[in-house]
């Protein structure tokens, strides 16, 4: 015996509850590509730099030391972030070895 016939035969709040449901999963969609995208930008600039200071050293323009600093300062200005760079240039070897870390992510 249904004690409330009248409640179980209305339908207006179903909209709300597929809403309270739906929401979360479309909220976690969302903030997901934007973190994706964040750490994409990121990793494009970080290997933009890496690039710019192997270009740097490799012609002369500047010295390992000064590239280091240049290429921490460039990047810090862009990003939130502590950036770490390490330039190495082996003996009897052209190239030139940029490591670009990052210590916290956001």
């Amino acid at each position: 015996m249904i004690v409330f016939p009248r409640f179980f035969k209305r339908e207006e709040g179903a909209a709300l509850v597929e809403f309270a449901v739906v929401l979360p999963l479309h909220m976690l969609v969302l903030f997901t590509m934007l973190s994706w995208g964040y750490s994409l930008t990121l990793l494009d600039s970080m290997y933009d730099a890496a690039r710019q200071s192997a270009r740097w050293v490799s012609v002369g323009q500047l010295t390992i030391l000064r590239a280091e600093t240049a290429t921490e300062n460039e990047l810090e200005n862009q990003w939130p972030n502590q950036f770490t760079v390490t330039v190495t240039e082996p003996v009897g070897s052209n190239d030139v070895v940029v490591n670009v870390t990052t210590t916290n992510f956001c």
